[in-house]
């Protein structure tokens, strides 16, 4: 939704007489996430939602409602320094809602939003748990919020060539659970993540209804550390802190008329914190 999903939800909507457009996103992804150990992660999630978009002299505000669900499988890897390490597999998801809105000038400059909130399961097994042998598990659920606030400039490089500079701020907030393992109390803490990211597109109308975009952006994670106690006694925390670097590459085709299917191809490489491979196809619809 912070990348590509609110720029098209935007595109939908505009257009003479349009009042309202519907917009989809659905992506997949395959990454290692280094937490000082590392957690191999493969997802996917879904967006939907309605927006409209208002115009006046000073440019066009965009506003809407989405419904999110995201779901996946990891598997862990944890090694520490007093004790064996311990290997495990799960699947989470997750489900929410949220508005998102974007002002921009007709000089380019923008500035854009999100608000989120859902809940979310996560199920764990791992046989390096507890009494030899013996299987671990537990299945947990808690709501999580999330916002994002960004600001960019659009600038016409003539020949049906456009860039894009922005800079975003993201924070998501999970709050914390309980389990019972084997019979030992574990306390999940709230994890907060607070990420910054910078970055540019550039895009290229090679025809009438068809853009290519090619972008690099950089990301830190400030926060993400996850913090849990076994009977009271603290366990060695991972962590997502670090920073990732991002190139994006993508398709847009409108249709001919305007009015109809808008479809939008993207993929996307992660080094560094993060590492692998992202891709989406999004749509839009004008009403």
């Amino acid at each position: 939704l912070t990348g590509q999903g609110l720029q098209n939800a935007r595109g939908a909507s505009t257009g003479s007489g349009v009042q309202l457009a519907g917009f989809a996103a659905f992506g997949g992804s395959s990454l290692r996430y280094e937490t000082g150990s590392h957690v191999d992660v493969k997802g996917f999630s879904l967006v939907a939602g309605a927006a409209s978009e208002k115009e006046n002299a000073q440019g066009t505000f965009t506003r809407g409602l989405f419904v999110e669900h995201g779901w996946g499988s990891y598997s862990t890897y944890n090694s520490f320094s007093n004790a064996a390490s311990v290997k495990g597999d799960g699947d989470t998801q997750y489900t929410g809602a949220g508005w998102l809105g974007r002002w921009q000038k007709k000089s380019g400059q923008y500035l854009e939003g999100s608000l989120r909130a859902g809940r979310m399961s996560n199920k764990f097994s791992s046989g390096d748990i507890g009494a030899a042998g013996a299987n671990s598990s537990f299945d947990v659920s808690a709501p999580y919020y999330g916002l994002h606030i960004g600001v960019g400039q659009e600038t016409d490089l003539g020949n049906h060539k456009k860039s894009d500079l922005y800079a975003k701020v993201l924070w998501t907030h999970q709050n914390g659970s309980n389990a019972t393992v084997q019979g030992d109390n574990f306390r999940f803490g709230a994890v907060a993540s607070l990420r910054v990211q910078g970055g540019a597109k550039w895009l290229h109308k090679t025809s009438e209804n068809t853009t290519l975009r090619a972008g690099a952006a950089y990301q830190y994670e400030l926060g993400g550390q996850a913090d849990a106690t076994v009977n009271g006694s603290a366990i060695e925390a991972p962590s997502l802190k670090g920073g990732t670097g991002i190139l994006e590459v993508g398709l847009t085709k409108e249709s001919k008329d305007g009015r109809g299917p808008t479809l939008d191809f993207g993929i996307q490489g992660f080094c560094g914190k993060a590492r692998g491979l992202a891709g989406t196809l999004q749509a839009a619809w004008k009403f």
